[in-house]
């Protein structure tokens, strides 16, 4: 059953050059269902920051962008609690539980949480920015999750972790939409339910 948004169609998506949307355009149009995962490769700087531009538009959507998306003079446990605490979803301890509970899938000791938590953005590796970036998305809870080019620049090891972003976003969302847009077709989700080339 396609994943349907609050009084709208099913998440439809028609690409163009110009980056109008239109039914008569040579290029896909993307119907996305709620519990899958798609992977698309944008063949240009354009088009993927169109991408990023139309599904930042769509309600109950949030993304982790290539730097984690941190505000530098806050710690990474500061920009985890900041959307929750402005929204008043939930406590900062049931927060840090959450966010605890959400690294630790990824293999993390509590250490090496700790590590992250207590860090500024300019004391973290790119790898740990991204993971920042995935635990506060968690706490958000949306319906849609983009991940902008999330592989790139990271170790074989680092890359595996991240791939599983999907697979734990799924495992507390089941019925949601997770949504990866890379530049580099040789590295990205592995066994995504849909690969678009744009």
């Amino acid at each position: 059953m396609p994943f349907k948004l609050p009084k709208t169609k099913p998440l439809e998506l028609v690409i163009t050059p110009s980056g109008d949307q239109a039914g008569d355009s040579p290029y896909p149009s993307l119907e996305l269902n709620s519990g899958h995962t798609y992977q698309i490769f944008s063949h240009s700087l354009d088009r993927r920051k169109f991408l990023l531009q139309y599904f930042a538009s769509l309600p109950n959507t949030a993304s982790i962008p290539a730097d984690g998306g941190m505000i530098s003079n806050l710690t990474a446990r500061e920009n985890i609690l900041l959307p929750v605490q402005y929204h008043a979803t939930m406590s900062d301890q049931q927060a840090l539980q959450k966010t605890a509970s959400v690294l630790a899938r990824f293999e993390l000791d509590q250490k090496d949480v700790l590590h992250i938590l207590q860090s500024m953005p300019s004391n973290l590796s790119v790898f740990e920015k991204r993971l920042v970036g995935f635990a506060r998305v968690m706490l958000i809870e949306p319906e849609i999750l983009v991940c902008d080019a999330v592989f790139e620049g990271l170790t074989d090891n680092e890359v595996a972790i991240i791939n599983r972003f999907s697979e734990v976003f799924h495992l507390y969302f089941p019925f949601r939409t997770a949504i990866f847009l890379e530049l580099d077709h040789t590295r990205g989700i592995i066994h995504p339910d849909q690969t678009f080339y744009l």
